[in-house]
């Protein structure tokens, strides 16, 4: 029992003097009381009460000792008109904000995670995707095919700007430097799909 008393003041210590903050990821801009853009793949992470007599800013900028860039930190009011707030480098939030903004981009990211699934569907439909290159009678390019390359074809098939915000994989680590079928991946987040680039000789 006396174990079970130490194990538990400790637990306690840790959270009365812990400092939390939480993260709005990739937040290009916030309003007091708007967004004008908002990220499609993060939650806000909440981690500690406001602390008494602070404000919540969310940071524009990082400031060394503060907090960074899309950062909700507590900071004193003082130190939020005199330095945050004269330079531009945050904006004040309430609690109601922090939740609507909560709200709006689960809205965002649950928007764009379908509209990757259907694109993820429609790249598998496809399947193969087909590049002309100049080559020697070997088959050997004259240079090789970029996942650059490989995107620029798939945006010109599929019509889709999605394809932008995913990754394209050569699962061939010394790329595609000849003539034949290539097994490549686009992913986005836990999303992926598989084709092949089929690359021929030109003329």
């Amino acid at each position: 029992q006396m174990q079970i008393l130490n194990v538990l003041t400790i637990i306690l210590a840790l959270i009365v003097t812990s400092n939390y903050s939480f993260v709005i990821p990739n937040v290009s801009h916030l309003s007091h009381h708007s967004t004008r853009s908002l990220s499609s793949a993060n939650l806000l992470l909440f981690s500690k009460p406001k602390a008494s007599g602070k404000i919540q800013v969310l940071l524009h900028k990082t400031i060394p000792g503060t907090g960074n860039h899309n950062e909700v930190v507590q900071v004193k009011p003082a130190y939020y008109q005199n330095v945050i707030q004269k330079q531009k480098l945050g904006v004040k939030v309430t609690d109601e904000e922090v939740k609507e903004l909560q709200k709006k981009m689960k809205e965002k990211r649950d928007t764009d995670t379908k509209i990757a699934t259907d694109l993820k569907k429609r790249i598998e439909s496809v399947g193969t995707f087909k590049v002309s290159r100049k080559a020697g009678d070997d088959g050997r390019l004259f240079g090789s095919v970029s996942k650059k390359d490989v995107m620029k074809v798939m945006k010109d098939e599929l019509k889709d700007e999605m394809l932008n915000k995913g990754s394209i994989g050569i699962k061939d680590k010394k790329g595609i430097k000849s003539v034949g079928v290539w097994e490549c991946e686009w992913g986005k987040g836990k999303l992926k799909a598989d084709f092949v680039v089929e690359v021929v000789k030109e003329g």
